[in-house]
């Protein structure tokens, strides 16, 4: 516990601490409709695939909160699309698991020949990129759908709970990142209705390959508590215990590998940040402090707890933990109890009366 406090301080003081504030009332005008938008699509009579309603509607409310967060100034189109998109990516981690394989049989030759898949969530998905895609140009586009494909890649590993072959030191990393949303992540930042494409590749491609690295390592630190502190034992199997167990080093090591890869991207943004326009930079950096402020502040990471239990065993550093976890949940919009309303479930219900 001592180690691990140590580095998320240590992450903490280096990144800007600023936390944006999402309490006031437009804010959450903007999370209810957000999540109307986002919610009537998944009580569709058309919406196919099995998913229990509890999911969707967990799934639901904190992606709601993590694209509110983390694309603050983005059309609200946009951000109902990318909103839509990340539950399918839920509905893929979390849910669909055991149907990795079903209907994969072909995927590549039907890709190729432009057939429809037989896979029901590439069906459900491909449907929707779509509509995603219209807000993109062909190369950020190019990036949404190869992250996509990464990513199931990732899951399908990720479902036989392998830490991977001692001795293997690249795997972790491997899989870390096709099962990460960094190229997703980088490329949806860059909007057709906000940036000309064409004449900006250069910088788009240098801010997806270190929010690649950082967004997957930050959230690899801030994750650790609920799936090796915590009781979340399907979750054992995370990078930073892969890495541990492959290279044969200890969690602490392991831990400040992190910590390393953390510093050494966000060094490089904000050196590389104050080159480039001012419109690049305002994403970028909005993006940074809201994802930060997401993980802090949703129940699912259990950093309230965190805190708790290092001030009780008087962990050096617990103070600060604490300080930094105040300033964003100052600014937190204080949950789904205001603006998740009406139930997907009364929703779904509604579509097909």
């Amino acid at each position: 516990m001592q180690s691990y406090v140590k580095n998320v301080v240590d992450m903490l003081v280096q990144m800007d601490r600023r936390s944006p504030d999402y309490s006031s009332e437009a804010c959450q005008h903007e999370f209810h409709h957000l999540y109307l938008q986002t919610a009537a699509h998944f009580a569709e009579p058309s919406y196919a695939l099995t998913v229990d309603t509890s999911v969707l509607q967990r799934l639901t409310h904190s992606m709601v909160r993590f694209v509110s967060y983390c694309w603050p100034g983005h059309a609200s189109e946009v951000k109902t699309d990318l909103c839509i998109l990340f539950v399918y990516y839920g509905i893929l981690d979390d849910w669909y698991k055991d149907n990795l394989s079903e209907g994969m049989r072909d995927f590549s030759k039907d890709m190729i020949n432009g057939s429809e898949q037989k896979n029901s969530w590439w069906q459900a998905v491909n449907k929707h990129l779509l509509s995603l895609l219209e807000h993109y140009g062909s190369f950020c586009s190019l990036n949404i759908f190869r992250g996509t494909l990464d990513f199931y890649q990732g899951c399908w590993i990720e479902q036989h709970d392998f830490q991977g072959t001692r001795g293997s030191h690249n795997y972790p990393d491997f899989l870390r990142r096709l099962n990460g949303f960094g190229p997703i992540i980088g490329a949806s930042l860059f909007t057709t209705g906000m940036f000309d494409e064409t004449d900006n590749i250069p910088i788009i491609a240098s801010v997806i390959s270190e929010i690649e690295q950082w967004e997957l390592y930050v959230n690899d630190l801030l994750s650790f508590y609920k799936e090796y502190f915590g009781t979340d034992k399907q979750e054992q199997a995370n990078f930073i215990s892969n890495y541990a167990h492959c290279a044969g080093i200890t969690m602490q090591k392991s831990l400040s590998r992190i910590l390393d890869k953390i510093t050494l991207s966000n060094n490089a943004l904000v050196e590389m940040l104050p080159n480039v326009d001012p419109k690049t930079k305002r994403v970028v950096d909005n993006f940074m402090l809201g994802y930060t402020a997401f993980h802090f502040t949703d129940a699912r990471y259990r950093m309230s707890e965190l805190v708790d239990q290092a001030e009780d065993l008087e962990v050096e550093g617990a103070q600060d933990l604490r300080r930094f976890y105040e300033i964003a949940r100052a600014g937190s919009d204080q949950g789904p109890l205001r603006w998740a309303s009406p139930s997907l479930q009364d929703m779904t219900e509604n579509s097909h009366e």
